[in-house]
């Protein structure tokens, strides 16, 4: 039978003492109370310590560096925008309700980290003597005389957002220490906001009214991939690129929540190139939302997005709501590209049909481009290409390595690119009428090959000067049309 005194079961020890032979009463309550004294003093060590463990903490071993995403030579700027990316990634306000507690944790760190390295004092005490020498130095104490070294974060530099464990001791300034809890979690949303926060409106101390700030810039220049556009500057019909736009304004949450997709397929596209990624603000001033509305954009339904084609905008429309992925922009742009630029050719046979023929009566033409793939479908790439040049050559594609057409220009591998050019401007003979010249460069990004047939396509002085004149009367009449 189990024993209990003021509610609380003895322990068999306790209850042995009080019933045993020998044993006087005395001494069994000393021994129920100095287990009790025990068993409460445990009890409140582990309450103690559940209270003090930290939510969102920083670690020690954390390298800044990996928390950003960035090298250690990398400049201010690149520091800063950086910064900027991962804040509007990970703020918790931007995320769905199940990621919140991640998504804050990883927010500190990345505050955390820009706190140091955005601070060139701070950054150099890390980059010489660790985050161990960082925090002597925060304390005063200088980290040389104090022996620290191994500089650049220290312990094991590769957890990044990863890194668990570590007591949190680092100081945001100002005396305040500690990542986690109250006081770090208050010092990252503050380093938000006064990083978002625009010049401009504030009043003096006192009792003077302060004027409204202005919302941050989604997109500030200088620091987002995405490109500024406006009025002025807006892809038409004689753009060289095909562009992929968000129609957006600063004070909208919902277009907030949009902005951290764009950035990321904007940063993707960096090094491909396949298409360009830019954002128009519809509600910086009349003339911007005038523009908007007669590009068919109401400025109370924002964010919207388009993709643009000589001029022409095919809308995104989505019944469930706004996008929040980067495949979905994506996706939405690749079934929006100019299918009609590349031809599909299959047999030798059909080349003067829909090629050959046709580049001979276009005026201008440099040549027909003709890509030989192992693949079913056209690249996005190829596409873009396609309209780069789309003033100057024809495009054809031959797909799923057919062998005819393999056989008929010597193809051995995949992907291969020529260009069948007038009689007397190429390398090897096709034709009575063209001959040919082989791309061996690289076929991954757009940049190298669109340099190539820019070469190709050199148009003659009297060529560009026509060119330059009408590109010039188009940017004339749309500045009229708009007022500008």
């Amino acid at each position: 039978m189990t024993m209990t005194m003021m509610g609380i079961p003895m322990p068999p020890v306790a209850y042995i003492g009080i019933h045993s032979k020998g044993s006087t009463p005395r001494l069994s309550i000393l021994i129920i109370i100095a287990l009790l004294c025990s068993s409460f003093a445990a009890g409140t060590q582990r309450r103690s310590q559940q209270q003090r463990k930290p939510t969102g903490t920083a670690s020690k071993d954390l390298d800044y560096y990996k928390v950003l995403g960035i090298k250690r030579k990398s400049s201010g700027k690149e520091i800063k925008s950086a910064y900027r990316k991962l804040a509007l990634k990970y703020h918790p306000d931007k995320v769905l309700e199940a990621e919140k507690e991640e998504s804050e944790d990883k927010f500190i760190k990345v505050s955390e980290a820009y706190a140091i390295l955005s601070d060139e004092k701070k950054r150099d005490v890390y980059d010489k003597y660790g985050k161990s020498g960082l925090e002597a130095f925060e304390r005063g104490v200088d980290p040389e005389e104090a022996g620290f070294g191994f500089g650049g974060g220290g312990g094991s530099a590769g957890n990044g957002f990863g890194g668990g464990g570590g007591q949190n001791t680092f100081n945001f300034g100002g005396g305040q220490q500690g990542g986690g809890g109250p006081h770090g979690q208050k010092f990252a949303f503050n380093l938000f906001e006064e990083m978002f926060r625009q010049q401009g409106g504030g009043g003096g101390g006192g009792s003077q009214q302060q004027k409204p700030q202005a919302p941050a810039d989604l997109f500030p220049r200088g620091e987002s991939d995405v490109s500024k556009l406006g009025s002025p500057k807006f892809p038409d019909e004689t753009s060289k690129y095909l562009w992929l736009v968000m129609f957006y304004s600063n004070e909208l949450r919902e277009c907030a929540k949009a902005q951290p997709a764009l950035e990321q397929l904007a940063d993707k596209l960096k090094t491909k190139g396949t298409y360009k990624v830019g954002a128009i603000d519809c509600k910086k001033n009349p003339q911007e939302a005038a523009f908007c509305k007669k590009r068919g954009v109401s400025a109370k339904k924002l964010p919207r997005f388009g993709f643009i084609v000589d001029g022409e905008i095919a809308f995104y429309d989505d019944k469930e709501g706004i996008i929040t992925s980067m495949k979905q922009l994506h996706d939405f742009a690749v079934a929006n590209m100019p299918h009609s630029l590349v031809e599909n050719i299959n047999h030798p046979s059909q080349l003067p049909d829909r090629l050959l023929d046709s580049a001979k009566k276009a005026k201008g033409n440099k040549g027909a481009v003709l890509l030989f793939t192992d693949k079913y479908e056209t690249s996005g790439l190829y596409y873009s290409l396609a309209y780069r040049f789309r003033f100057n050559m024809l495009f054809g594609e031959s797909r799923a390595k057919s062998l005819v057409m393999a056989k008929e220009f010597g193809v051995k591998k995949y992907p291969h690119l020529i260009v069948l050019v007038p009689k007397g401007k190429g390398k090897e003979s096709y034709s009575d009428d063209y001959d040919m010249v082989r791309y061996t460069g690289d076929l991954k990004t757009i940049e190298p090959v669109s340099k190539w047939l820019a070469e190709l396509a050199q148009p003659d002085p009297k060529e560009r000067k026509e060119t330059t004149d009408r590109r010039r009367r188009q940017r004339q009449q749309q500045r009229q049309e708009y007022g500008l």
